[in-house]
């Protein structure tokens, strides 16, 4: 639809509506090429939603504090996969959340992969209420490896 209001706006007249003048010119021409551009240049915003999101969101939302207490605390790790991820701005909000979490002491996720390692302190948290927290968030959490290393 772009290209074609483009194409309107920019062709040029028929001759017929042409003196030897020159073409008249229309008022409301300008006007419509100043709204051409400004609902092109929405519509890339919008398009590259996803591209810019996961930056935006990363800048404002600050990553979790480290614990100086977290090497005498045995952890587990946990991968999870979430299949219904599809952007940045889903990775933070997921990331987010696990890091507010009493009992998260790390966590990655990654929307390119669909699949999240968190490495949370198993006395505190079960791998179950880990799954259970991403879903809080609106996207189904698949536990895909635990153990009990430490």
């Amino acid at each position: 639809m772009l290209a074609a209001a483009w194409y309107l706006t920019y062709r040029h007249p028929k001759a017929d509506h042409c003196s030897a003048e020159g073409c008249p010119q229309n008022p409301v021409a300008k006007w419509n090429k100043v709204i051409l551009r400004l609902a092109t240049a929405f519509v890339i915003a919008i398009a590259a939603f996803p591209i810019y999101s996961g930056v935006a969101a990363r800048l404002l939302i600050p990553a979790g504090a480290s614990d100086s207490g977290a090497s005498q605390i045995k952890l587990a790790p946990l991968q999870v996969n979430i299949p219904s991820m599809d952007c940045g701005a889903c990775a933070a909000g997921i990331l987010a959340k696990l890091n507010k979490q009493d009992g998260v002491k790390a966590a990655q996720v990654d929307f390119a992969t669909k699949t999240a390692v968190i490495r949370f302190d198993p006395a505190k948290l079960s791998p179950e209420r880990v799954t259970a927290l991403i879903d809080e968030t609106g996207f189904k959490a698949e536990l895909k490896t635990f153990s009990q290393e430490r």
